[in-house]
């Protein structure tokens, strides 16, 4: 998890992660031999990571994440609904 995020994109991280009902894997314990961002970008493809550039708006970011996770209750065309953490 990037702790240093801002608090919004933190957010509809979280919530995106929970409406595609993925599974969060516990922070392991730091090795010198395992790097967690190197092995999720191994597992996602070179190819994808040269062509992801990094999003220049929350809009952007919002349309990248949906091409890897759509929900299907959200609709074309409609904003993506607020969900808030009770």
């Amino acid at each position: 998890m990037n702790y240093d995020a801002r608090p919004h994109r933190a957010v509809f991280i979280e919530e995106c992660i929970e409406d595609c009902n993925l599974e969060r894997m516990e922070d392991l314990v730091q090795s010198t031999d395992w790097n967690t961002t190197a092995s999720i970008w191994d597992s996602h493809g070179e190819h994808e990571a040269v062509l992801s550039l990094i999003p220049r708006s929350l809009h952007e970011m919002k349309q990248k994440l949906l091409r890897f996770c759509p929900i299907t209750h959200w609709q074309q065309g409609k904003s993506m609904p607020l969900m808030h953490c009770s």
